[in-house]
Formats: structure tokens, sequence, C-alpha cells
């Protein structure tokens, strides 16, 4: 009998088989008898449990009992869940679980190893729980949700206004030679979408002068210590001539981005109720977050760079319009101000945004803050471009210099 782990804490279990729960019962009793253990066969009942008790720890079936919509509700009462199915591991069901909260994911057929099981729930964070699961299993998504970043993944690669690799949750850092080469093939398999990119395609932008043998020969070599680099021979999959930067290893802030973008988008074109509106503008401040600066920003010299990178900068200057047009027409001019201000402070160049920024300003009297924009607008077009305002923005400020008797700044 033991007197730690399980101890005295009180554990439910919820189950639409009774064996099962019988089974599990008498496994946690025989090891710690003292531990106090209801348990429940339906929702209704295992809802009533949940909400008049306190538990230590919560046994879900993921399957027959609503074991989803059970867990909401332990975890929104600070409940530790550990989620249990009948059926072999699924990445789906894995995912949902880790996403709502569980603690832990376990096969029926598992059940003999419980009560250490249980133990590890007990001691261990939420995060190295689920990092020993999905490493003995190899279980990691072929999908990303909203919540992915969150999700614990083995190489994690941020990209939009900075270059950085996360692995097991610390930035790999350099400290010695910086091993540009293998960083370069990483980039570009970015760059060009990362799903079975020609070996050769790799080669002409990474080695022009090589060809042939020797253009492979570098391109193998490279490719090895990348994946030395990442400590992950899963997270490049090559097969043929054809390399994959793997989805279910590295998560990129880059296609997180558009994934949501695209979500954003399709919500935007149907959102003629007000709570689809209400859910495309969630969705549109969730992609907002993401872009925290435009794609790979001090690689901007590398030409194969620039075509993705402003596909990524006119989707982001999209989503802003998309959301301040909406803001526009209900009158929120503070509330388009603050997310077209926040746009101009990572890309300056945007000169919609300027219009629409002066344009919001005239709407609330504030005459001066608008034509202050203007100058703004003239000043970074022309340091950065060497080009005037368009026709378009220089209507607007003279719409605004007759409106008011500021000439000039």
């Amino acid at each position: 009998m033991k007197k730690s782990g399980l101890g005295e804490k009180r554990i439910l279990a919820v189950d639409d088989e009774e064996d099962v729960l019988e089974v599990l019962e008498e496994d946690i009793l025989d090891t710690y008898p003292a531990c106090r253990f209801d348990k429940a066969t339906t929702y209704e009942a295992a809802v009533d449990l949940l909400k008049s008790r306190h538990y230590d720890l919560v046994i879900l079936d993921i399957m027959g009992v609503r074991g989803f919509d059970l867990l909401t509700l332990a975890t929104q009462r600070n409940f530790k869940v550990v989620m249990l199915t009948a059926h072999a591991f699924s990445p789906e069901a894995l995912k949902r679980s880790f996403e709502l909260k569980a603690r832990a994911y376990l096969p029926k057929d598992k059940m003999g190893e419980i009560v250490p099981f249980l133990e590890d729930v007990l001691k261990f964070d939420d995060v190295p729980m689920w990092k020993r699961l999905l490493r003995r299993r190899d279980l990691y998504p072929e999908t990303w949700s909203l919540d992915s970043e969150t999700w614990p993944w083995q190489i994690a690669i941020y990209t939009l206004g900075q270059f950085e690799i996360i692995r097991e949750k610390e930035p790999i850092q350099f400290t010695g030679k910086v091993p540009r080469r293998s960083l370069l093939l990483l980039k570009a398999l970015i760059t060009l979408g990362g799903k079975e990119i020609r070996e050769e395609r790799l080669a002409d932008l990474l080695w022009p002068d090589s060809v042939g043998d020797a253009a492979h020969s570098a391109f193998t070599t490279t490719l090895s210590r990348l994946r030395q680099l990442l400590g992950q021979d899963k997270a490049i999959r090559v097969l043929g001539k054809t390399a994959t930067l793997e989805r279910r290893h590295c998560w990129v802030d880059a296609w997180m981005f558009e994934q949501i973008y695209d979500l954003a988008e399709d919500l935007w074109k149907g959102s003629r109720l007000r709570a689809a509106s209400s859910e495309a503008m969630e969705v549109t401040e969730k992609a907002i977050q993401f872009y925290k600066g435009h794609f790979l920003p001090m690689d901007d010299d590398l030409p194969w760079t620039v075509s993705y990178r402003e596909r990524l900068r006119i989707k982001f200057r999209r989503l802003i319009i998309r959301l301040g047009d909406h803001l526009e027409e209900a009158g929120q001019w503070e509330k388009a101000i603050e997310y077209y201000e926040r746009t101009l402070d990572v890309d300056e160049l945007a000169e919609e945004l300027y219009q629409h920024l002066m344009t919001c300003y005239f709407k609330l009297n504030q005459w001066t803050e608008a034509v202050m924009v203007y100058h703004r607008c003239k000043k970074a077009l022309s340091s950065s471009l060497g080009t005037e305002p368009s026709p378009k923005t220089q209507a607007i400020y003279k719409t605004l210099t007759g409106n008011t008797r500021l000439v000039t700044l």
C-alpha cells in the first residue's frame, strides 16, 4: 500500500461500460485504498458530479458519454483530466484532447498501467506529459488548429519579423560559426511551401554554379547538416528527388498565418449575419497577431524570398482593410484607428492605410491628426520609394485642408 502518489485523492471515472469502471476502481484502490473513487456511466450523472464535487483527477471516456463536452466542463473547473479511448490512437482525437486542456490520453488496452500513469499525471506538468506520449507514439497532428502554436512541437520556426528556430521550447543558439547553408535550405523549403520541393529547384537557388553530381552532393550534405541542427530526422522527408518539411514535426508561423488568413477570408465572404461578422473579426484579429513583421526581413537581399514576402504582405493588408471597413461601417472610428496605426508600425509603405487613417481622424473632427498622417505618408513614400502620395491621397488631404484653417505643417 502506497502513502503518496494518489494517496487520498478524489477521482471521478466516467465510462458507459460498467466493467471498465470496475477494473479502474479495483486497480486504483488495490494500490491506494484511501483514495476516494466516484464513477458515472452517463453524461448526465457525470455533469452532476463535476458540478457538485471537487476532483483531483477525472478519467473520461472519449466515446459514449460525450467525453469532449465533459472535458470542457472539467477543465473549466480546473480539474486534471485523462482521456481514455477504446480505439487505436487517433491524432485528431489526441490533438483535440490537448487543445481542450486534457492532461493526458491513454488507450484502454493500456489500462493495466493506469496507476503509474495517473501518478505521472499528478507529478508532471501537462506539456512534459504530452511530450512523452507524443514521442513514444509519434502522434503529431497532420493539420493545425487556430491554437496550434501552444502544441508541444518538437520544432517551431518563426519567420515573420524575425528568424528563430525553437527546438523543444528552447531557441537554437549558435556559439560558433553559423551554419548558413543549412539555414538557407530551411528558409528555401519554407518559402517554396515546404511540400515535395524538387531537389533541382533547391539546388538552383542555393548552388546556382553547381550542376549534376556536384549539386546533388551539396544538397545531400546540407540536408544532413540541417537534420542534425534540427535534432529530428523526421522533420524533413526525402522521397525520390523531392524534399518535404513535415508539418507533423515543424510548425511555421508564416504557414499558420496563411491558414488563418484563408479561414478569415471565407468568413468575411459569408458574413452577412452579425454572428458571422463577429467570428470573422475574431479570426482576423488572430491572424493579425501572428503577423509580427515581414517575412524573413533580414533576407530581403535573397531574390527568391521576394515573391512570398510580398504575397504575405498583401494578405496582411487585405485583412486590415477588411477589418477596418467593418469597423468604419459600424462607426467605430477609434477602434479602426488603433488597427491602422498598429499596421503602419509594421508596414509604413501601405498607402491605402494612410488614406483610411486620415478619413477616420476626419470623421472624429481631429483634423490636425489627419493632416499629420498625410505628412507621415509623404515622408515614408519619399524616403523609401522616392515617390509622392497618389492622387487619391492628395485629394483626401485637400479635403482636410479645405475644412480647417491648417494649410501645412
